[in-house]
């Protein structure tokens, strides 16, 4: 075999897989280049978000910072409500069917309960957390059995209201984020402890696991908004350098690019940033191919809403938004890095 010929096929056997075909999804997916969105036409959505109760923004994703996306069940799972709203609720989109839904929940219908960043997923335990944000309370919903249980008892803290909560694998549980101070859910004792202490934050403030460098951001809150550090899994605290904008959900919306392991942040403001963790670099992206949709302010112009999940599997984010009707986008920031093919040795090269 010719070496040019020996490196095409050994450069196409280190690419990986390709996307298969069969869904609407992972079809659509398949299209995208670098830096593009596309419409993704799911069905039940309107019925499945929007609220019909006067005096709210007519569906449940204001308050809120993202969607969980649960890669063995390829469904994307999302709690919150509208305020005033018809009540806090429980809803799912499945790949399968291309179509959202809404599952039995404790609530019932009723109560307003915004999410802020207070629900997460532990896919390795197949469970669901959520935090109300008023109060220091929470579900924890199983993903297998699909039924909900209360969280155990929670630690005495600071009261604190509406601040994040996120799942990080490496360090063995939930992290609540509570005036700066990580307090940890463990995955096996299922027991509360107080995890590491970092920048004060205030209410509204984000947190975000990265799953390609092992880290989670942390920071922001309406009271504290450019506080920012960033939480290892021993529990040691970075401060990092000052962020471009304020950290606020539901002014913000946080995610994790997989085939890059950048954070993008969409910015009520209509601004789009990356932030590169491993060099605590900013750096501002361009605008204009971003549909219209997603810069969702009204009718409330003071929040974005605007929810992420990325999808890691197909290398794309899917961003979820309402503005009077609801829409779903996928957007592809870069292809996966591959590594440029050496020449195999004990090879007679003609």
């Amino acid at each position: 075999m010719r070496l040019s010929a020996l490196l095409a096929a050994t450069a196409l056997s280190l690419a990986g897989p390709t996307i298969a075909a069969g869904s609407a999804l992972s079809d659509l997916a398949a299209t995208l280049q670098p830096g593009t969105w596309a419409e993704l036409q799911t069905g039940n959505i309107d019925s499945a978000l929007s609220d019909t109760r006067t005096g709210g923004v007519g569906h449940i994703l204001p308050y809120a910072e993202g969607i969980r996306w649960d890669p063995v069940s390829k469904k994307a799972y999302y709690i919150g409500s509208d305020d005033p709203g018809d009540g806090r609720r429980f809803v799912v989109y499945s790949e399968a069917t291309n179509s959202w839904s809404v599952l039995p929940d404790p609530w019932s219908g009723t109560g307003v309960a915004h999410e802020y960043d207070l629900t997460d997923i532990d896919v390795t335990n197949r469970v669901i957390y959520t935090v109300l944000p008023d109060g220091f309370v929470g579900k924890q919903y199983n993903i297998n059995t699909g039924t909900f249980s209360d969280m155990p008892s929670f630690p005495s803290m600071s009261y604190s209201c509406c601040e994040a909560a996120v799942h990080f694998p490496e360090a063995g549980g939930l992290l609540l984020l509570n005036k700066g101070t990580f307090y940890r859910l463990s995955d096996s004792s299922h027991s509360w402890s107080e995890f590491a202490d970092g920048p004060t934050t205030s209410y509204h403030s984000v947190a975000e696991y990265n799953p390609t460098h092992k880290v989670v951001i942390f920071g922001g809150g309406n009271d504290t908004s450019r506080a920012f550090g960033k939480v290892a899994s021993n529990g040691q605290v970075t401060a990092l350098r000052t962020p471009p904008i304020d950290l606020e959900s539901p002014r913000v919306e946080i995610t994790t690019d997989p085939a890059t392991g950048l954070y993008l942040v969409l910015e009520y403001g209509r601004r789009f940033y990356t932030y590169n963790v491993q060099t605590d670099t900013w750096t501002a992206q361009q605008t204009g191919s971003i549909p219209t949709a997603i810069w969702a302010t009204e009718p409330d112009p003071g929040q974005l809403n605007t929810l992420a999940t990325p999808i890691p599997e197909y290398g794309v984010i899917m961003y979820t938004t309402c503005m009077y009707d609801c829409t779903v986008f996928l957007y592809k920031h870069a292809d996966r890095p591959t590594a440029p093919p050496s020449a195999p040795t004990g090879v007679n090269v003609q």
